[in-house]
């Protein structure tokens, strides 16, 4: 039975991100673990993989601030781990290099459409020891490899420095390498461009909404649009234009969401008209204009319900980090 490991970075520095620097990445943040129609990308691959026949998962991620679940996705191990290259390592020859099959490794700074058992496939008639996935546009973070040649020295090195034969991705790939590419991947799949579904039900052609969501009455979806679990919209509101709303979220009175992510647990205040943008919490990035924007006055947008967070700089540096510039200090309501 073939085994995964999936890394998650939702974070690079120190020697880490050294290390990235001198294979010539640039140490962007990682959307992974964001929501986007109501899972993470990083729960969808876990899935996929799991509906492939891989029962054993081992995920590990630098990720601080507190992880999501997955209880109820047997065979799904996470490793919270500061150097997550050197501890899949370490885990890979502890436990799996003696195992007699191929090893699916994932570094999960893409969102790739695949068939695991077509890369298992394509590595059984290969005679070296890796394959890589690629696309048009060139190499992946997906490998299939032999475990038994895997040492515990430099698993990021041996994966990007060795040959290995090129496995083709014909399906949908995004390289969420900035928030533009966030904002894509949910249009995409409200357009049925991408084969990621969103988490609920379709209540009318185009319109998806979540467990326990309330569109209270005078309120207006225009589809495609979704409306995660929890998520309440309120009367004369407006979400239009591939528009998406994730859990535990507020859009009050009047509001006109357009062409716009609202990130879980998010208040958007009355009378606000939000386009072309992304909303988390008191944070909006207007993809228009590439601006970063703190709201400092809470009626305006805020986190909805107070969240612990174990790295507060964490948090502010997912959206600095992201090719945005430094984050300017605005209260003004119109945000589009």
């Amino acid at each position: 039975m073939a085994k995964a490991v999936v890394i998650l970075e939702a974070e690079r520095g120190g020697t880490e991100g050294m290390l990235h620097s001198l294979h010539g990445r640039k140490m962007e943040p990682s959307f992974a673990h964001i929501e986007v129609l109501g899972y993470s990308v990083l729960r969808r691959a876990i899935e996929r993989l799991i509906q492939a026949g891989v029962h054993a998962i081992s995920v590990f991620t630098n990720q601080r601030e507190s992880f999501e679940r997955f209880d109820d996705l047997p065979g799904v191990v996470v490793a919270p781990s500061e150097n997550p290259w050197r501890s899949a390592a370490e885990r890979i020859q502890r436990e799996m290099a003696v195992l007699n099959s191929a090893l699916v490794i994932m570094n999960l700074d893409a969102y790739i459409e695949f068939d695991p058992v077509d890369a298992l496939q394509f590595r059984d008639r290969r005679e070296g020891a890796i394959v890589r996935g690629c696309d048009d546009r060139g190499a992946l973070g997906l490998w299939v490899a032999d475990p038994s040649r895997i040492s515990a020295d430099d698993l990021y090195a041996q994966l990007h420095d060795v040959e290995w034969d090129r496995f083709p991705i014909r399906g949908y790939v995004n390289r969420l390498e900035n928030p533009c590419d966030l904002r894509r991947l949910a249009v995409d799949s409200l357009s049925a461009k991408c084969q990621l579904q969103p988490r609920g039900f379709e209540v009318r052609p185009g319109i998806w909404m979540g467990d326990g969501a309330q569109v209270e009455k005078g309120a207006r979806l225009v589809a495609p649009s979704f409306i995660g679990r929890g998520v309440r919209i309120s009367p004369q509101a407006l979400i239009t234009r591939c528009s998406n709303v994730e859990c535990d979220s507020i859009v009050d009175y009047g509001t006109v969401v357009e062409d716009t992510t609202v990130l879980p647990n998010s208040y958007v205040g009355i009378g606000l008209d939000l386009s072309h943008s992304i909303v988390d919490g008191s944070t909006l990035l207007n993809l228009q204009h590439r601006v970063t924007l703190t709201i400092t006055d809470s009626a305006v947008i805020r986190r909805n319900k107070p969240a612990e967070v174990k790295d507060s700089s964490r948090h502010f540096q997912l959206w600095t980090n992201a090719g945005f510039g430094e984050p300017i200090q605005n209260t003004k309501k119109n945000a589009g």
